[in-house]
């Protein structure tokens, strides 16, 4: 089991203070966005909290370092510069939050599965995926095209499968055209995925299949399913 850090960053960008006048009913400045201090001035506050799970067992090796800071940083500051293109002081902070869970095809082979969730404003916040599979030895970041044949055509089997489970699994909810885009032969479709022992894993976030209050969704297909165009390091399954 890897062990977490959760790195964690809360920043007051700006205090803004104006004198109003008392107001009976209404309060103008909640209505702002703000709050009336002991002195009688709104202060208009826009904050960030930001908390991102780190693994430090895995960044022990330098494919996952070298991989996962430059990623943190980079959701970090698109996060940031989103949040602060205007000042839009709100009763909540804005919030970024990144939580991980690890998968092993292999002692040697693991997948780290990101889901990060950002608040900037709005009915509801946003999630997406972001995965990656480390060959822990051979020090590589193991690709979509990795795992299967060359020449091959995964999607071609893929995709009726993930477009059928995702049916089932949503039941009257199911949209077919949704889910026929999402799930539809596109790469990018299918770029998160994490590796198991017995299988592999898709991940769809919200809008992706279906409209956000059904959630994310997930697809797990086992090897013996695509053992036709599995890459031979694959083809065995089961961590071989």
């Amino acid at each position: 089991m890897f062990s977490k850090y959760r790195w964690l960053m809360a920043l007051a960008l700006s205090v803004l203070s104006v004198s109003v006048a008392a107001a009976q009913g209404d309060d103008p400045c909640m209505a702002h966005g703000g709050q009336t201090n002991a002195d009688g001035q709104c202060v208009l506050t826009m904050g960030l909290t930001i908390e991102i799970d780190y693994p430090l067992d895995m960044v022990e090796n330098e494919i996952v370092a070298s991989t996962l800071d430059p990623f943190i940083e980079e959701t970090r500051q698109e996060f940031v510069t989103q949040a602060t293109s205007s000042f839009e002081p709100m009763p909540g902070p804005y919030g970024l939050y990144g939580t991980y869970e690890t998968t092993q095809y292999s002692e040697d082979i693991v997948s780290l599965v990101y889901t990060i969730y950002q608040f900037t404003g709005g009915a509801h916040g946003n999630s997406y995926f972001w995965t990656y599979t480390f060959d822990l030895v051979n020090g590589n970041v193991i690709s979509f095209d990795d795992v299967f044949l060359p020449g091959s055509d995964p999607l071609a089997v893929i995709a009726p499968i993930a477009a059928a489970q995702i049916t089932e699994t949503l039941g009257d909810a199911a949209d077919a055209q949704w889910i026929a885009e999402g799930t539809g032969e596109n790469p990018v479709n299918y770029q998160n995925f994490s590796l198991s022992a017995d299988g592999i894993t898709f991940y769809f976030p919200p809008y992706q299949v279906a409209f956000y209050a059904a959630g994310a969704q997930t697809v797990t297909i086992p090897f013996t399913d695509l053992a036709g165009v599995l890459a031979p390091e694959f083809g065995m399954g089961e961590g071989s």
